[in-house]
């Protein structure tokens, strides 16, 4: 393979589509799929590693409640 061909994309992740809102409709179509009762969704992108701080967002979450 061609040297040219190769490249590194850091934080490669189309934020437009991850910042857009839900309809309301298909969310209550995932819930029902996967038989979530709450009243939030929390999607992580990520590495599950301490240093990522994943222990914060499930400890907000449980504070939520």
């Amino acid at each position: 393979m061609s040297n040219e061909k190769i490249f590194t994309a850091w934080h490669a992740v189309d934020n437009v589509s991850y910042n857009q809102r839900v309809p309301t409709s298909k969310l209550e179509k995932l819930r029902t799929e996967l038989n979530l009762s709450y009243d939030s969704i929390i999607l992580c992108l990520g590495r599950l590693e301490e240093s990522k701080g994943v222990s914060f967002l499930l400890e907000a979450r449980v504070l939520h409640r």
